[in-house]
């Protein structure tokens, strides 16, 4: 085996033996990679209003500065449906995981080898080791696109000098990037993700408001139906 098909072993073992170079075709991973230094992994779906808006950047980007960047795009959909991701990926003039069943494992281990938590999302790795560089794309593309072609292929080459660590860190890595957030943000994050805690307020708020105006009705004290009520609504389960 040459050392250059050696190296790009890495890339076959995290992405799959072929990958779509465009909807309805295929190429080898091997073959899809070879004089390539980096590959940015393209987390993102159709259904998602932040990867519509990022995706035409990427887009100038890579067409702009790929080729002297010795760089490859790689999607990785989480579009519900086969139709939605050829409409999506159709836009696309990179590569793609595939959207057969054996896929869906290669796309799962990513997100979580990466610790992916939300899209658009984009990691950059070696293709020569397969180790990862760094998830700046998202925020460091739009801000130089539109420059010209010198300045954007600076973004690239910091790529060369930031610190390569194996992917059994990169989740970690990213993890202790990423800003801390406020405990209420994330609180408020976690009830907008589970609308079962929202249905569940909105009920226990329902049912308490009803046992007050009926106590009030009675001529009950206010401080006395406020504690009859919520004693009642926290008896009740039935949804």
């Amino acid at each position: 085996m040459s050392e250059s098909k050696s190296k790009l072993n890495a890339m076959v073992e995290l992405l799959g033996s072929s990958l779509l170079k465009k909807v309805g075709s295929k190429i080898s991973t091997a073959e899809a990679f070879h004089g390539k230094k980096f590959v940015v992994l393209y987390f993102s779906a159709s259904w998602c209003p932040p990867c519509k808006a990022f995706t035409p950047q990427l887009v100038k980007f890579y067409n702009k500065c790929s080729k002297e960047g010795q760089f490859e795009v790689v999607f990785v959909s989480s579009d519900r449906t086969v139709p939605s991701f050829d409409e999506y990926y159709g836009k696309m003039p990179w590569l793609a995981i595939p959207t057969d069943a054996a896929a869906v494992e290669i796309k799962t281990n990513l997100a979580k080898t990466f610790s992916i938590a939300g899209i658009p999302t984009t990691i950059v790795l070696e293709v020569d080791s397969g180790k990862y560089i760094t998830d700046n794309p998202r925020t460091v593309v739009p801000s130089v696109v539109d420059e010209p072609v010198p300045d954007i292929l600076k973004a690239v080459q910091e790529w060369n000098e930031m610190e390569s660590v194996p992917l059994e860190e990169a989740a970690a890595t990213r993890q202790a990037a990423a800003p801390k957030r406020n405990i209420i943000v994330s609180m408020i994050l976690h009830i907008l993700k589970n609308p079962m805690y929202i249905f569940g307020m909105l009920y226990f708020w329902k049912m308490g408001k009803r046992y007050l105006n009926d106590l009030l009705s009675d001529g009950t004290e206010v401080d006395e139906a406020v504690d009859e009520g919520v004693n009642n609504v926290a008896d009740s389960t039935e949804f």
